[in-house]
Formats: C-alpha cells, sequence, structure tokens
C-alpha cells in the first residue's frame, strides 16, 4: 500500500464570544462540529480535534469545495418584532441583534448563514441577501411570536461578539491516481457502482427530437459554464425532460461536450437491493466517489414534473 501524504488544511471558524464570557465556535461548511469552552484557545483546539477525525472520512474533492477561508465576513442585522397581538404578557416591540456569516460563491453571488435558526441563503448581491435573511428569520420567529414567547428573545442578545478565523487540520490522503494504481486499495478490488445503477447511453441508439433547439442550447450553457454543479430539470409528465437530455447526448460532439460521458438512472435502480439502514445512502456515496474527477454526466428520474442532472467535471 502507497504511504498516505499528510497535508495542512486551512479551515474556517465563527467564534462567537456569549455573555458569559465563554466561547462557542463552528467550522463554516461542515456546521455540525461545533465546540462550547471557557476560552477562546480551548475552542480551537476542540475544534482542531474533531476535524482531525471527521476529515479521515473526507475524500480529496470533497476538501476542496469548502468555504474558502478568505472570503467568509460577519454581518449584523437589527429588527424590531412586532407583537402579534396587544395583551397584557407582550404590549411593546422588542429588538433584536443578529450575526451572520456571508461569503462569495466561486459561481457567482453570495451565501449566508445564521446559526441561531440554522438557515443557509443565497443571493445575487448583498442588498437581496440581507432582505433575505430578514424575511426568513421573520418566517423562523413565527411560533415565538403567535406564542407570544418573549423569553425566547433573550437567547438574542447573548452574543457578545463574533469573529472568524483560520486554523490549520492534518489531513492524510492519496491522490485519486495513486489510490487507482494500488492494487490493495478498496477502489481497486471493489466493483464499479456506476455499471451496476445507471446506463451508459453512448451504447444507446437515439432518435433525433425536433424544434427544441432553444432548450438544448441552455441546457448546453449550463453543462459548460463555470461552478456548475447540477442542473434541475422542471415541468409536467411526459413534456419532453428525458427526450431533451437524450438529444443533448446524441449531439454532444456537435455542442462540444464529446470529452463528456452520459448515463441514466432512477430513484428504483439505486435503492435496488438495499434493504439495510443506511445502504443506499452508501451506495450513493460511493457513485459520487466513483466519478469525481471524470467528466459525467446522468440524469435521476424523480417524482412527475421534475427532473435532476447531476454533472461531475473534473478540476
Amino acid at each position: 500500500m502507497l504511504p498516505m501524504r499528510e497535508y495542512q488544511i486551512p479551515m474556517c471558524c465563527a467564534v462567537r464570544e456569549l455573555e458569559n464570557g465563554h466561547f462557542w465556535s463552528e467550522v463554516i461548511g461542515i456546521e455540525e462540529v461545533t465546540v462550547y469552552e471557557r476560552n477562546d484557545e480551548n475552542a480551537q483546539q476542540g475544534i482542531r480535534g474533531r476535524l482531525e477525525k471527521i476529515l479521515e472520512e473526507f475524500e480529496p474533492y470533497e476538501i476542496g469545495s469548502l468555504v474558502a477561508t478568505n472570503s467568509v465576513q460577519v454581518g449584523t442585522l437589527s429588527m424590531e418584532i412586532q407583537p402579534a397581538s396587544r395583551n397584557r404578557i407582550w404590549q411593546d416591540p422588542q429588538s433584536i441583534r443578529l450575526h451572520y456569516l456571508w461569503w462569495a460563491l466561486p459561481s457567482g453571488g453570495l451565501g449566508a448563514r445564521v446559526s441561531e435558526f440554522n438557515l443557509q441563503l443565497f443571493a445575487q448581491d448583498i442588498e437581496q441577501l440581507e432582505d433575505r435573511i430578514r424575511r426568513h428569520v421573520l418566517i423562523s420567529l413565527r411560533s415565538i411570536i403567535e406564542n407570544n414567547q418573549l423569553a425566547a428573545f433573550r437567547a438574542f442578545h447573548r452574543v457578545r461578539n463574533v469573529a472568524v478565523s483560520t486554523i490549520l487540520v492534518k489531513y492524510q490522503s492519496r491522490t485519486p491516481l495513486e489510490i487507482e494504481k494500488d492494487p490493495t486499495s478498496e477502489g481497486a478490488r471493489s466493483e464499479s457502482i456506476l455499471t451496476k445503477v445507471a446506463t451508459d447511453l453512448h451504447q444507446e441508439q437515439m432518435s433525433p427530437i425536433w424544434c427544441v433547439d432553444e432548450s438544448l442550447n441552455l441546457l448546453k450553457e449550463n453543462f459548460t459554464s463555470s461552478g456548475m454543479e447540477s442542473i434541475l430539470l422542471v415541468g409536467d409528465s411526459g413534456v419532453g425532460k428525458t427526450a431533451l437530455f437524450r438529444e443533448l447526448c446524441r449531439l454532444r460532439d456537435s455542442l462540444g461536450l464529446a470529452d463528456w460521458k452520459f448515463w441514466m438512472t432512477t430513484g428504483a435502480r439505486l435503492v435496488s437491493g438495499q434493504s439495510g439502514f443506511g445502504m443506499w445512502q452508501e451506495q450513493c456515496i460511493k457513485l459520487v466517489r466513483e466519478v469525481a474527477g471524470k467528466k459525467n454526466s446522468f440524469p435521476r428520474r424523480e417524482s412527475a414534473g421534475t427532473h435532476s442532472i447531476r454533472a461531475q467535471q473534473s478540476q
């Protein structure tokens, strides 16, 4: 077995100083990693220890998809919440001040996270982002407002300050090429999940369809745009979502997609035979890892009216 290489991965953390002097930290991009400690140093040590264990399960391409550490900024939002109705319990408006994290997306636009409500939002510019944060916070507060739960507003004043910091975390891995060349690796020994659950459209004879030039060009532009990860086709059953994708595959050479491989699968094929707890999820993870680093595209048929195309493009 080839030796593992050790890397130092910069990870972005949001550190919140609370009113009692303690610190609550979370990792941006892996929000399930949180630590509550008496000081900032212990919080960072706790984050680093948990991350090193979690990153053992990550593939190299998954590391690259995390939020860039130099792009995260802290924003604040002040709101005045009106009571649902005048009564003896709640008569005056309540002011809240929230901190949120926001960053620029590689494909354009902005992303944001409001930890207090576990909200993650996206927008084209900062004004639109702040408007969406405000509206979604109000939606999240609806039950508090309707039930006159004044005590719940106390929690929104606990945070004194929020800072963004970068910590270096050890990560051991081999490159995909090294794994492929290693005969003892799991990837080299295991059968192909892709050929098991999907059909290679290159092996099929496909008849042309007509009057879809506009939709076809739009689909092609989305395939070749920078930062593209997935495409969702929405329409009634039978309008031609599958036919459009098959036509894209048939004309791939003339559309500049000659290097792509096109596959087709269904939800039934993805879960077929996966009766144990977590088995179909594990199979989907293996499928994603198999196509990572290759130019593959395959649609997954959903319920009537939607059609999801997942594309993985080599870096």
